[in-house]
Protein backbone atom coordinates (compact mmCIF):
# COMPACT_ATOMS: atom_id res chain seq x y z
CA UNK A 1 0.00 0.00 0.00
CA UNK A 2 1.44 3.37 -0.78
CA UNK A 3 2.52 5.96 1.97
CA UNK A 4 1.45 9.30 2.01
CA UNK A 5 4.85 10.83 -0.01
CA UNK A 6 3.93 8.40 -2.73
CA UNK A 7 0.42 9.73 -3.04
CA UNK A 8 1.38 12.83 -2.34
CA UNK A 9 3.87 12.74 -5.75
CA UNK A 10 0.77 11.54 -7.65
CA UNK A 11 -1.97 13.57 -6.33
CA UNK A 12 -0.86 16.20 -9.64
CA UNK A 13 -1.83 13.22 -11.92
CA UNK A 14 -5.10 11.84 -10.05
CA UNK A 15 -6.39 15.49 -10.78
CA UNK A 16 -5.57 15.48 -14.46
CA UNK A 17 -6.45 11.94 -14.68
CA UNK A 18 -3.23 11.02 -16.35
CA UNK A 19 -2.49 8.02 -13.97
CA UNK A 20 -2.75 3.82 -14.49
CA UNK A 21 -5.98 2.21 -13.46
CA UNK A 22 -3.63 0.16 -10.82
CA UNK A 23 -2.06 3.63 -9.61
CA UNK A 24 -5.66 4.65 -9.21
CA UNK A 25 -6.59 2.13 -7.48
CA UNK A 26 -3.97 1.97 -4.77
CA UNK A 27 -4.16 5.85 -4.46
CA UNK A 28 -8.34 5.51 -3.84
CA UNK A 29 -6.95 3.06 -1.24
CA UNK A 30 -4.86 4.91 0.65
CA UNK A 31 -7.06 7.43 0.68
CA UNK A 32 -10.08 5.62 2.05
CA UNK A 33 -8.16 5.60 5.20
CA UNK A 34 -6.18 8.75 5.62
CA UNK A 35 -7.36 12.10 5.76
CA UNK A 36 -3.57 14.15 5.28
CA UNK A 37 -4.20 14.72 1.70
CA UNK A 38 -7.24 17.71 1.81
CA UNK A 39 -5.47 19.42 -1.20
CA UNK A 40 -6.47 17.15 -3.70
CA UNK A 41 -9.72 18.65 -4.11
CA UNK A 42 -8.21 21.73 -4.63
CA UNK A 43 -5.70 20.45 -7.84
CA UNK A 44 -8.75 18.85 -9.10
CA UNK A 45 -10.59 22.27 -9.20
CA UNK A 46 -7.55 24.18 -10.89
CA UNK A 47 -7.28 21.15 -13.31
CA UNK A 48 -10.82 21.86 -14.27
CA UNK A 49 -10.14 25.57 -14.71
CA UNK A 50 -7.17 25.26 -17.13
CA UNK A 51 -8.75 25.01 -20.47
CA UNK A 52 -10.81 28.13 -19.98
CA UNK A 53 -7.31 29.97 -19.23
CA UNK A 54 -5.86 29.09 -22.70
CA UNK A 55 -5.78 31.94 -24.86
CA UNK A 56 -8.50 31.45 -27.91
CA UNK A 57 -7.28 31.05 -31.68
CA UNK A 58 -9.83 32.14 -33.77
CA UNK A 59 -11.32 29.60 -36.01
CA UNK A 60 -12.68 30.06 -39.57
CA UNK A 61 -16.16 30.91 -39.66
CA UNK A 62 -17.39 28.41 -41.96
CA UNK A 63 -15.47 25.95 -39.13
CA UNK A 64 -17.12 27.99 -36.28
CA UNK A 65 -20.77 27.49 -38.05
CA UNK A 66 -20.31 24.09 -38.29
CA UNK A 67 -18.85 23.42 -34.83
CA UNK A 68 -21.69 25.08 -33.34
CA UNK A 69 -24.55 23.87 -35.61
CA UNK A 70 -23.16 20.22 -34.20
CA UNK A 71 -23.09 21.49 -30.33
CA UNK A 72 -26.52 22.91 -30.47
CA UNK A 73 -27.97 20.50 -33.24
CA UNK A 74 -30.56 19.57 -30.75
CA UNK A 75 -30.57 22.39 -28.33
CA UNK A 76 -30.24 19.31 -26.23
CA UNK A 77 -27.47 18.94 -23.58
CA UNK A 78 -25.01 15.90 -23.61
CA UNK A 79 -22.50 14.76 -21.53
CA UNK A 80 -18.80 15.77 -22.67
CA UNK A 81 -16.36 13.67 -23.63
CA UNK A 82 -13.08 13.22 -22.05
CA UNK A 83 -11.38 16.44 -22.57
CA UNK A 84 -8.40 16.05 -24.57
CA UNK A 85 -5.57 17.34 -22.58
CA UNK A 86 -6.59 14.51 -19.32
CA UNK A 87 -4.93 12.03 -22.29
CA UNK A 88 -2.10 13.77 -23.32
CA UNK A 89 -0.63 15.57 -20.71
CA UNK A 90 2.12 14.46 -19.29
CA UNK A 91 2.80 13.51 -15.91
CA UNK A 92 5.34 16.01 -15.29
CA UNK A 93 3.53 19.18 -17.08
CA UNK A 94 0.61 17.82 -14.86
CA UNK A 95 2.57 18.35 -11.23
CA UNK A 96 4.17 21.74 -12.65
CA UNK A 97 1.27 23.59 -13.56
CA UNK A 98 -0.54 22.12 -10.49
CA UNK A 99 2.29 23.76 -7.98
CA UNK A 100 2.40 26.67 -10.09
CA UNK A 101 -1.56 27.26 -9.33
CA UNK A 102 -1.09 26.35 -5.78
CA UNK A 103 2.24 28.20 -5.32
CA UNK A 104 0.12 31.51 -6.74
CA UNK A 105 -3.06 31.25 -4.45
CA UNK A 106 -5.37 28.46 -5.54
CA UNK A 107 -8.66 29.52 -4.42
CA UNK A 108 -7.89 33.25 -5.34
CA UNK A 109 -6.60 31.99 -8.65
CA UNK A 110 -9.83 29.82 -9.30
CA UNK A 111 -12.25 32.75 -7.73
CA UNK A 112 -11.19 35.20 -10.17
CA UNK A 113 -11.15 32.58 -13.51
CA UNK A 114 -14.26 31.19 -12.20
CA UNK A 115 -15.60 34.81 -12.61
CA UNK A 116 -13.72 36.10 -15.84
CA UNK A 117 -14.49 32.88 -17.78
CA UNK A 118 -18.30 31.53 -16.38
CA UNK A 119 -20.49 31.38 -19.41
CA UNK A 120 -23.95 33.41 -19.21
CA UNK A 121 -26.83 32.45 -20.51
CA UNK A 122 -30.57 34.52 -21.23
CA UNK A 123 -34.07 32.98 -22.04
CA UNK A 124 -35.98 34.26 -25.09
CA UNK A 125 -39.46 34.04 -25.67
CA UNK A 126 -42.08 34.57 -27.74
CA UNK A 127 -43.13 38.19 -28.69
CA UNK A 128 -45.83 38.04 -31.64
CA UNK A 129 -49.27 35.94 -30.94
CA UNK A 130 -49.25 32.66 -32.21
CA UNK A 131 -45.54 32.61 -32.10
CA UNK A 132 -44.13 29.41 -30.55
CA UNK A 133 -40.45 29.88 -31.18
CA UNK A 134 -38.51 30.03 -28.22
CA UNK A 135 -34.16 30.18 -27.62
CA UNK A 136 -31.06 31.39 -25.68
CA UNK A 137 -28.30 33.35 -25.90
CA UNK A 138 -24.96 32.22 -24.37
CA UNK A 139 -22.32 34.34 -23.93
CA UNK A 140 -18.52 33.02 -23.11
CA UNK A 141 -16.80 36.26 -21.94
CA UNK A 142 -12.81 34.55 -21.97
CA UNK A 143 -13.51 34.01 -25.93
CA UNK A 144 -15.91 36.87 -26.07
CA UNK A 145 -18.13 34.61 -28.35
CA UNK A 146 -21.90 34.81 -28.10
CA UNK A 147 -24.42 31.97 -29.83
CA UNK A 148 -27.87 32.36 -30.29
CA UNK A 149 -30.05 28.84 -30.67
CA UNK A 150 -33.83 28.79 -31.59
CA UNK A 151 -36.44 26.19 -32.11
CA UNK A 152 -39.95 26.45 -33.22
CA UNK A 153 -39.10 28.44 -36.39
CA UNK A 154 -41.39 29.02 -39.22
CA UNK A 155 -39.55 28.21 -42.65
CA UNK A 156 -38.50 31.03 -44.87
CA UNK A 157 -39.18 32.08 -48.36
CA UNK A 158 -36.13 31.91 -50.64
CA UNK A 159 -35.48 35.54 -50.37
CA UNK A 160 -35.94 36.20 -46.83
CA UNK A 161 -34.14 35.95 -43.74
CA UNK A 162 -34.03 36.24 -39.83
CA UNK A 163 -32.03 38.36 -38.47
CA UNK A 164 -30.83 39.37 -34.54
CA UNK A 165 -30.64 42.62 -32.95
CA UNK A 166 -28.85 43.27 -29.93
CA UNK A 167 -30.81 46.55 -28.37
CA UNK A 168 -29.66 49.25 -25.94
CA UNK A 169 -31.80 51.69 -24.76
CA UNK A 170 -34.70 51.25 -27.83
CA UNK A 171 -31.64 51.35 -30.43
CA UNK A 172 -31.03 48.04 -32.43
CA UNK A 173 -27.90 47.17 -33.83
CA UNK A 174 -28.14 44.16 -36.31
CA UNK A 175 -26.18 41.05 -35.05
CA UNK A 176 -25.99 38.76 -37.71
CA UNK A 177 -28.67 36.89 -40.16
CA UNK A 178 -29.58 33.23 -40.72
CA UNK A 179 -32.00 30.51 -42.35
CA UNK A 180 -33.66 27.72 -39.89
CA UNK A 181 -33.06 23.89 -40.25
CA UNK A 182 -35.91 22.11 -42.02
CA UNK A 183 -37.10 21.11 -38.30
CA UNK A 184 -37.30 24.45 -37.70
CA UNK A 185 -34.30 24.82 -35.48
CA UNK A 186 -31.00 27.04 -36.03
CA UNK A 187 -28.16 28.74 -34.52
CA UNK A 188 -26.09 31.50 -35.01
CA UNK A 189 -22.82 32.86 -33.78
CA UNK A 190 -23.54 36.57 -33.35
CA UNK A 191 -21.61 39.18 -35.33
CA UNK A 192 -20.82 41.25 -31.76
CA UNK A 193 -21.16 40.37 -28.00
CA UNK A 194 -24.00 41.17 -25.98
CA UNK A 195 -22.00 42.93 -23.42
CA UNK A 196 -23.41 46.26 -22.93
CA UNK A 197 -26.99 46.05 -24.70
CA UNK A 198 -30.48 45.34 -22.65
CA UNK A 199 -32.01 43.03 -25.19
CA UNK A 200 -31.68 40.57 -27.51
CA UNK A 201 -34.53 40.26 -30.63
CA UNK A 202 -35.12 37.96 -33.99
CA UNK A 203 -36.75 39.44 -36.53
CA UNK A 204 -37.63 38.24 -40.37
CA UNK A 205 -35.64 40.20 -42.90
CA UNK A 206 -34.86 41.02 -46.80
CA UNK A 207 -32.31 38.36 -47.86
CA UNK A 208 -29.53 37.32 -47.93
CA UNK A 209 -27.98 40.64 -46.07
CA UNK A 210 -30.56 41.51 -44.08
CA UNK A 211 -31.58 44.82 -42.70
CA UNK A 212 -29.69 47.90 -41.07
CA UNK A 213 -32.67 48.39 -38.90
CA UNK A 214 -35.68 46.34 -38.01
CA UNK A 215 -38.96 46.15 -40.94
CA UNK A 216 -40.81 43.89 -39.09
CA UNK A 217 -42.22 42.73 -35.52
CA UNK A 218 -40.03 40.79 -33.36
CA UNK A 219 -40.74 36.72 -33.27
CA UNK A 220 -38.80 36.61 -29.66
CA UNK A 221 -37.08 38.99 -27.61
CA UNK A 222 -35.07 37.77 -24.21
CA UNK A 223 -33.61 40.47 -21.58
CA UNK A 224 -30.07 40.64 -21.43
CA UNK A 225 -29.00 42.73 -18.25
CA UNK A 226 -26.08 41.78 -16.86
Amino acid sequence: MMDCAAVDELLPAIAFGNVSPREAREVEAHLASCQGHQHLADLQRVASMLPMSVPPVPPRDELKHHVMARVYGDLEPRPLRRLWWQRTWSLAAAAVLAALALGLGVRDWMVSSQLAAAPMSWQLAPALAGTRTTGALVYLPRQNLATLTLEGLQPLAPDRVYEVWLIKAGKPEPAGVFKPSADGSASSILDRPPSGFDTVAVTEEPGPQGSSTPTSQPLVTGSIGQ
